[in-house]
């Protein structure tokens, strides 16, 4: 909704300086912003950061190693239920796409659910109607701190530093699952 209301309502607006992640782009190469706009109609500032996809359960969760929830997804990938916030296509769905895929299951065969928003998924992976969360890591630093949730994998191409260092790679594990998430900003065209 910002992309167009930028460009429809205020592409010459120096103040309204617009927030976007990787998500935003998915978004604009899928075409989903209307077939007229494009990455050309926004004056892009800059990346702020970026953060990485992770592969996130309850803490009671059996699963205490990738492979160990990996290998019963194999068994049968629609025993258990992947969701997070954003619909088919979007990033969220594109991390357990790519897990299930780098897993050799079809992604086709999973069962996953769209919320509104992490804070939507992150409640429902907490009252059991999901029981996998392909989400962010810098989200989730609060509910690994309460040990709420246990981050089995972490989508970046190396292992983090700091206080994620103690959370291995899907790479690490045997499996080719990255997610890089893009933080940055952007203007209306006209600034």
């Amino acid at each position: 909704m910002a992309y167009n209301h930028i460009n429809a309502s205020r592409p010459d607006d120096g103040n309204a300086l617009v927030a976007f992640s990787s998500g935003s782009l998915l978004n604009i190469a899928q075409g989903k912003f209307g077939k007229n706009l494009d990455e050309s109609d926004a004056r892009w500032v800059g990346a702020a950061g970026v953060d990485y996809g992770a592969v996130i359960v309850k803490a009671d969760a059996p699963w205490n190693t990738l492979g160990e929830l990996v290998a019963d997804l194999q068994k049968d990938p629609t025993r258990y239920v992947l969701g997070a916030g954003g619909g088919v296509g979007s990033q969220d769905w594109m991390k357990a796409a790519i897990l299930m895929k780098s897993s050799s299951v079809d992604p086709r065969s999973m069962r996953y659910v769209a919320y509104e928003g992490g804070g939507e998924a992150l409640a429902a992976l907490m009252g059991g109607h999901i029981q996998v969360y392909p989400g962010d890591v810098g989200e989730m630093k609060g509910q690994l701190e309460a040990g709420k949730v246990k981050m089995l994998a972490v989508m970046s191409p190396e292992r983090l530093d700091g206080e994620f260092a103690a959370i291995p790679t899907a790479k690490e594990q045997g499996f080719d699952a990255e997610w890089t998430i893009l933080r940055g900003y952007y203007l209306g065209l006209g600034v």
